[in-house]
């Protein structure tokens, strides 16, 4: 059976019914309907930058239609609570929440984030083993204890940069599945990928993407590129074939990249385009992203590990690029969320 991917096109005016039909055109409800379900933002240190974290729309959107379709008597067995929120960060630590207008969101929908009984991470027994994943983490194999109870709804946002042809669904699913990963375990970063996805084949059979790709970063350093915005949402239950298709979306050809090929030949997850049914707009693939390859082109200095660099992007750069965007209409959406705005209440 081919893995079902549902590209929507976005509007700021629309943005709360776009993610009700891409959520029905992906088939999320067997998945989302049936109980109480754990949301997996992203966010990064330093506040809202376009494209470096989950926006509130997208929390907005996807709290919408679950409390529109959510089973009562499944509810009150979730002690009356839809969703969790359970952020995480790619570049590993504690996920900050401040500064992503997310406060507003939850506390329109009743949502709460993860307690820490709900983050403590339970350990988990893999069959068969997972080899090079566990020989990078220290402790061993775990999840967030409250995840073994909820479907898990990862939501994240693409990016391109000089690592891979897409940043999304499998950078967020690492973060969440292996927080602690050590860098000198021996194995390459696709084998130790590998066992991520079948980590959450086992630990987690209800996960679901609903990624927000009317925003990309694109840049040689992950988190501090330049925003561009593509007015394009995806969702699907296989992280590797959302992927997949955000590439193509982007211009890359997934299957020249070493990573999506070893899913392919270890059938980890949908590659090929044969193996992917597009749902809704499938026509977006053939827009030019309009990015250069030498926007992502990998650098010979290394920039991100140069403090005066970084201490440039955060002076500079970064206020620079967010006084820009605001004068656009993402800029102005997410500012309305920021002032608290009923966005989701809109007819």
């Amino acid at each position: 059976m081919r893995a079902v991917v549902a590209l929507v096109e976005a509007r700021p005016e629309t943005i709360i019914e776009d993610y009700g039909r891409l959520i029905e055109l992906a088939g999320l409800a067997e998945v989302l309907g049936v109980g109480p379900v754990a949301l997996v933002p992203q966010a990064r240190p330093g506040g809202w930058f376009p494209g470096a974290g989950s926006p509130p729309w997208q929390l907005d959107g996807v709290l919408t239609w679950l409390e529109k379709h959510r089973d009562p008597v499944q509810d009150a067995v979730g002690g009356g609570k839809t969703a969790v929120l359970l952020p995480v960060c790619p570049a590993g630590g504690p996920a900050p929440t401040a500064g992503w207008a997310w406060e507003d969101v939850m506390a329109r929908h009743g949502t709460e984030p993860a307690s820490e009984h709900f983050r403590h991470p339970r350990s988990f027994r893999a069959e068969p083993s997972l080899a090079a994943l566990e020989a990078v983490l220290p402790h061993g194999l775990s999840l967030p204890a409250g995840l073994r109870d909820r479907a898990t709804l990862l939501l994240p946002v693409p990016a391109l940069d000089a690592v891979r042809p897409v940043t999304g669904a499998m950078a967020i699913l690492r973060s969440l599945l292996a927080p602690d990963l050590r860098k000198d375990g021996g194995a390459s970063a696709e084998l130790i990928l590998a066992d991520v996805v079948r980590f959450a084949r086992q630990a987690l059979p209800h996960l679901a993407v609903v990624m927000d790709a009317v925003l990309w970063q694109v840049g040689q350093v992950p988190g501090a590129g330049r925003p561009v915005a593509r007015n394009i949402l995806l969702a699907g239950r296989d992280p590797v074939a959302v992927d997949a298709v955000a590439a193509r979306l982007a211009g890359r050809d997934p299957e020249r990249d070493p990573w999506f090929r070893l899913c392919r030949d270890q059938q980890l997850g949908a590659v090929r385009e044969s193996d992917i049914l597009l749902a809704g707009r499938a026509n977006l693939l053939d827009l030019d992203f309009g990015v250069p390859e030498r926007a992502t082109a990998a650098s010979a200095m290394k920039w991100d590990r140069i403090p005066l660099s970084d201490f440039f992007r955060r002076k500079f750069k970064r206020p620079s690029l967010l006084k820009q965007y605001a004068q656009t209409p993402w800029g102005g959406l997410f500012d309305a969320y920021r002032a608290g705005e009923p966005i989701g209440d809109r007819g």
